[in-house]
């Protein structure tokens, strides 16, 4: 009689003893609040991607590949310059006009790439006109213009005007680099 107690004491301590650990291991529900919060982020979440897929539509549609033509600024040489003004044409027409400050020249020397220019550009025989004056720390100007003839194939196009420096072999201040 002791042994048929004692199995059934130890047998209904067991059963308590895995209620107790099925219990614990269940989650609690999550309050209102919670869930809230929860679905607050998960729309957050949501919304950014949805901002993101249509940026990169937007950019599709303004900018087909097969007409997409882009125009970057950098350099090679370690120049200092107090401002300058940079003008670009392609076909006649301006597609920048920039000036630059101590600053900024430095930001660029300090290894940046500026973009230009982005826009559409029909296929075929196009001519960039670029035009510049930068003022050394002495107070000297450098000026001078440059004219590339390139050809805009049914993909996209992508030119590099590269500040130098100049020598008897580049009387120019500027190289310009067609990306392939």
């Amino acid at each position: 009689m002791v042994k048929t107690e004692l199995t059934c004491l130890l047998f209904t301590l067991l059963i308590s003893l895995w209620v107790s650990t099925i219990y614990a291991a269940t989650p609690a529900k999550p309050s209102a609040e919670q869930l809230r919060i929860e679905g607050i982020n998960s729309l957050k979440s949501e919304i950014l991607l949805l901002n993101r897929d249509l940026s990169t539509l937007e950019q599709e549609i303004l900018y087909p590949l097969l007409s997409q033509f882009s125009i970057y600024l950098s350099t090679t040489d370690k120049l200092i310059f107090k401002h300058g003004e940079l003008t670009v044409k392609i076909d006649g027409q301006i597609v920048a006009n920039n000036r630059y400050s101590a600053k900024t020249i430095k930001a660029l020397f300090n290894d940046g790439v500026q973009h230009l220019y982005v826009g559409k550009l029909k296929p075929g025989k196009h001519q960039l006109q670029l035009s510049y004056i930068w003022v050394d720390e002495k107070n000297i100007p450098t000026q001078g213009e440059l004219t590339h003839s390139f050809i805009k194939e049914f993909q996209a196009k992508h030119i590099e005007l590269t500040i130098v420096k100049r020598d008897s072999k580049n009387p120019s201040l500027f190289r310009v680099i067609e990306w392939e």
